[in-house]
């Protein structure tokens, strides 16, 4: 049985993208090989207890860094190690670039045409299957009246419209785009900021004061405010302030939420403009009479067409992959 080495973040709580794929990946792995999921810091610590590794797959990123930690624990570990890096949140740099081929990896995962492009001609093993995915027990329409019962639960009010975005409280998620509903009384949009990063207190005091409700801690229970919610929406350009394909997206989705989205990065490679309830905002602008024309059409997406988005379908995948990378 191969011995799986995943890297990733594990501090805290998995309420960030790369945190949650990591955790999730590394759990459904493990019933089937020999996985482990650790930190840079965990294995410097404890070197020995990580040797013979088969495969390092290095979650987080890449940046430089990734690319020359993933290049040095191959060194220290086992240098017939095999190294996949995927390309879930990258922070590119001219420096990203130049390690990119100075410390090569033997694979790569992209999730984007973007990055498909990019690593096309570097002669690196590539795969674009898709790698971020959601749990569609737990996210899964309710009936009306259940979507009810869980909103006197969670204090939210049954006679409005709930707009509903959860992520990181910070300027490069462009939350501004939720003040637009601040004259609609029949709507109450609320943000669920993420833990893992610090929230920047004038985004956070510009929201409340547009009448945005803020929840900013760590919720186990997250499904109940996708299930409770009649819109989510997924506002962010910026592509150094999300993973690749955006896990809230995903999860709004299964819970059968329609959803307006930017194009952002691999979300229209992987979900393209025909999917049912997913309206994709072209133009900033337009954001309150797109929310407005995807309420009253009453288009749902139907969970059904995520079975390819599962995280079990995900991992058999990746199974595929390492068995590949291991006799290539």
């Amino acid at each position: 049985m191969p011995k799986i080495l995943i890297i990733g973040d594990t501090s805290g709580s998995p309420d960030e993208g790369m945190k949650k794929a990591s955790k999730e990946l590394s759990h459904l792995l493990d019933l089937s090989m020999n996985v482990r999921l650790a930190s840079v810091a965990d294995i410097l610590r404890n070197t020995v207890s990580f040797r013979k590794i088969d495969i390092i797959h290095y979650m987080a990123g890449p940046s430089w860094r990734s690319f020359f930690y993933a290049f040095f624990l191959k060194q220290i570990l086992g240098r017939k190690a095999k190294t996949i890096i995927s390309f879930i949140h990258p922070k590119w740099s001219i420096l990203a670039g130049v390690f990119f081929r100075v410390f090569k990896p033997d694979a790569v995962i992209v999730q984007s045409r973007k990055w498909k492009q990019y690593c096309h001609d570097s002669g690196v093993l590539m795969s674009d299957e898709l790698m971020l995915g959601v749990n569609l027990k737990k996210f899964s329409p309710v009936s009306i009246e259940q979507r009810n019962e869980i909103r006197k639960l969670l204090n939210l009010p049954l006679d409005k419209k709930i707009l509903l975005h959860v992520g990181h409280l910070n300027p490069g998620r462009n939350l501004s785009l939720m003040t637009r509903f601040k004259e609609d009384r029949d709507v109450l949009p609320v943000v669920i900021g993420s833990t893992t990063v610090c929230p920047d207190t004038k985004i956070v005091n510009s929201l409340e004061d547009a009448g945005v409700k803020i929840i900013h801690e760590y919720l186990d229970n997250i499904e109940m405010f996708y299930q409770a919610a009649d819109c989510y929406i997924f506002p962010v350009v910026d592509p150094h302030c999300c993973i690749q394909i955006p896990l809230s997206v995903l999860e709004a989705l299964a819970c059968g939420i329609p959803t307006v989205a930017t194009r952002f990065e691999g979300l229209p490679y992987f979900l393209p403009n025909e999917f049912p309830g997913l309206n994709y905002l072209d133009d900033p602008a337009t954001i309150h009479a797109s929310v407005q024309h995807l309420l009253c059409s009453n288009v749902k997406p139907d969970p059904e067409m995520l079975h390819e988005f599962s995280w079990n379908r995900i991992v058999t995948k990746l199974e595929g992959f390492y068995q590949r990378i291991l006799t290539s």
